[in-house]
């Protein structure tokens, strides 16, 4: 519906193969659900995963497990991954997630490990993985202070 793609329409359509309007997330032109690839993935039995600097909720790695009509649907798009999200997910946007209350259940509901820095994803050695770096996008620049 643009002359310029946005990154939800673009990851939309890597993900579900079909074109869709900007600020759409895996949802076709009349905003219904479209099957993405990792919904196929999850459906053929293997493990699926996303890792991102940027919020997981954010509409580029939602594209592939969540569905919602505006990329700006965060607290949505959280709510999906809670109760049906990729074996492991890892970057930003524990806000979406504290917010709603959700760690705890994917803990005790999905068995998700949940990693919240870097000792605990160093710890972390099965799936499912949930790990959480910060309250929306991580920082640009890492600091190493060994």
């Amino acid at each position: 519906d643009h002359l310029i793609t946005d990154s939800a329409a673009g990851a939309s359509a890597w993900s579900c193969g079909r074109k869709t309007n900007n600020k759409f997330v895996a949802v076709d032109l009349l905003e219904r659900p479209c099957a993405t690839l990792m919904e196929a993935a999850t459906a053929a039995g293997m493990a699926t995963g996303v890792a991102v600097t940027s919020s997981v909720t954010d509409a580029t790695p939602a594209a592939f497990a969540a569905h919602a009509r505006r990329r700006s649907l965060e607290r949505s798009i959280a709510l999906q991954l809670a109760s049906s999200g990729p074996d492991v997910l890892l970057g930003g946007g524990r806000h979406f997630f504290e917010e709603q209350q959700l760690l705890e259940p994917m803990r005790r509901e999905r068995g998700y490990t949940y990693a919240h820095g870097r000792a605990g994803l160093q710890a972390a050695t099965s799936a499912p993985l949930l790990g959480l770096f910060a309250k929306h996008d991580l920082p640009y620049e890492v600091r190493d202070d060994r």
